[in-house]
């Protein structure tokens, strides 16, 4: 009987493996694990040289789906600008759609220079609440901006 249930978690765990790995491909995302920072698109191809070339790329959901694992800490997040407001933007994993709470509004250095709908690779400190009117649940104090 123990077998039984071992052999269960086992297949349930491999299922489960394929359904995230099948999911991440379907939105063109990866799953570096915070440990180990790795991901399709390396970090030196794409951010400066002073970001550390050793740093994962995040998409927007992953972040704000998981914000514990990131909570004040410095991350890299990959996503596509939503929305130009007073003071903040709003990016997403998508480059249209409707604003949801697990967008990420962002702050900082260089955000007014933004285009809609661009993709953009942002760097900074990833905060829990936002700014008034934002509508999301987390805020990217961006410190450095690539495209």
């Amino acid at each position: 009987m123990q077998k039984k249930i071992i052999l269960a978690i086992l297949v349930l765990s491999v299922v489960a493996l394929v359904i995230e790995i099948l999911w991440n491909n379907s939105i063109g995302a990866t799953v570096p694990s915070p440990t180990t920072p790795e991901s399709s698109a390396s970090s030196s191809d794409v951010l400066p040289s002073s970001v550390s070339k050793s740093l994962p790329i995040y998409t927007v959901g992953e972040v704000t789906w998981h914000a514990t694992h990131y909570l004040n800490q410095n991350i890299t997040v990959v996503g596509f600008l939503l929305k130009k407001g007073i003071g903040y933007d709003i990016v997403s994993d998508e480059a249209t759609g409707t604003i949801t709470s697990h967008d990420l509004s962002i702050i900082g250095t260089g955000i007014t220079n933004l285009q809609l709908k661009q993709k953009y690779i942002l760097h900074g400190t990833f905060m829990n609440g936002r700014p008034s009117n934002s509508h999301t649940l987390y805020t990217l104090e961006v410190s450095q901006i690539s495209q």
